[in-house]
């Protein structure tokens, strides 16, 4: 009897689990890259003011999310904008990529590189690393401590594929 009562309690937690996992959107503000972890996340409307306070004006229309980094090594944040489909985040990219560049005096030695078959942009500026790409529909800025740029970009690649 017991058996079967744990049997019992053993499927349903699994179709719980099952039922969860199939209706979660992806979580791409993970608990830890590289050695940093997840302090805050900023979502919805909160998200939306500090991204146009960051620009001192209206930037932001669609939904964002926000999520500060700090470990031993540095800090890092991962602006995500998400939009309706690939190729509005990868023309939105583009766009944004365009204003901060030749020009602009914060943002230097910007380019384009090939990662896994993936074009990132990178540029530096304010103490930091920058990378700027698109996946599926969404558009990501990461701006990240130089000294763990490299292995926080690449975890994170790995976790969102």
């Amino acid at each position: 009897m017991l058996n079967k009562l744990i049997q019992g309690f053993t499927i349903c937690f699994t179709i719980l689990f099952v039922l969860l996992g199939c209706t979660q959107e992806n979580n791409f503000l993970q608990e830890e890259y590289a050695g940093l972890f997840l302090q805050k996340i900023l979502t919805g409307s909160k998200a939306e003011k500090f991204v146009n306070r960051l620009h001192s004006q209206q930037v932001s229309s669609s939904k964002n999310e926000i999520g500060f980094y700090e470990g031993k090594n540095g800090k890092a944040v991962i602006y995500i904008t998400y939009y309706e489909t690939p190729d509005q985040a990868s023309a939105e990219g583009l766009k944004m990529i365009h204003k901060i560049t030749p020009d602009n005096k914060v943002f230097t030695m910007g380019r384009f590189f090939d990662l896994d078959g993936r074009q990132i942009y990178r540029c530096f500026g304010m103490g930091q690393t920058h990378f700027i790409f698109s996946n599926h529909k969404q558009l990501f800025w990461i701006s990240v401590e130089t000294i763990v740029a490299k292995p926080f970009l690449l975890t994170f690649l790995t976790a969102i594929q």
